[in-house]
């Protein structure tokens, strides 16, 4: 089973996926977990990439598009590490994401941990699998 975090802030529900150790689903594959009824349903999703020492993350929007980070993302990136325990490299920290996002209250950021079935995330993952077989 896999799992995610969804925060919901400022009305904008947010999936984080961590990225670091298996594959992860392309853009149509995000698509589906985002949709509200076929998929667990989200706004945006954020796929966890970094590390202790150095946190990254890419955004994508619910139709798995790649996106610009925005405020919300980086205070679901900051609930995420606290709530995965990930102690990050403090200066790092400060270098990427800014002194505001460290000092982000819990207060009014609801959470949940999401477990996707390996069935779900097949399915996820066979979804850019068909495209590419299509336009070939």
């Amino acid at each position: 089973m896999k799992l995610a975090r969804h925060y919901i802030i400022d009305g904008v529900e947010i999936m984080v996926l961590d990225g670091r150790n298996h594959a992860m689903p392309g853009s149509n594959g995000l698509s589906l977990l985002a949709h509200r009824k076929l998929g667990v349903g989200a706004d945006r999703i954020l796929v966890f990439t970094g590390t202790e020492e150095q946190p990254s993350f890419i955004a994508y929007d619910a139709e798995g598009s790649f996106s610009e980070a925005s405020r919300s993302d980086y205070v679901a990136l900051t609930c995420y590490l606290r709530d995965c325990g990930i102690s990050p490299n403090v200066a790092e920290m400060l270098r990427n994401l800014g002194l505001e996002m460290l000092a982000v209250a819990r207060a009014g950021v609801e959470s949940l941990e999401i477990h996707i079935t390996e069935y779900f995330w097949k399915k996820a993952l066979e979804q850019d699998a068909h495209v590419e077989e299509a336009v070939c």
